[in-house]
């Protein structure tokens, strides 16, 4: 039990330094600490917390220029919630 705590607390704690970064205007920081995030979360089975990186992502992507990618993210995140009632 104390792992999987464990790798919740990294995962929210990566989705949240990916964030400050993106304020920061550190986009590829971002970018790759919301991945490990994403992954992370993927792993422990968390599809809300995985579509909530969706979304966060979608946000990166966007603000690189790749709208296409970006809606393609958002659009998957939104899937994820809808599956999961959200």
């Amino acid at each position: 039990m104390r792992l999987l705590c464990d790798q919740q607390a990294v995962a929210a704690s990566l989705n949240s330094l990916a964030v400050v970064a993106r304020a920061r205007g550190d986009i590829s920081v971002a970018h790759s600490l919301v991945e490990q995030s994403r992954v992370l979360w993927r792993e422990l089975g968390d599809q809300k917390a995985v579509a909530g990186c969706l979304s966060n992502l979608a946000n990166i992507v966007k603000l690189q220029g790749d709208n296409a990618r970006a809606r393609a993210l958002y659009a998957q995140g939104l899937s994820i919630f809808r599956g999961l009632g959200d």
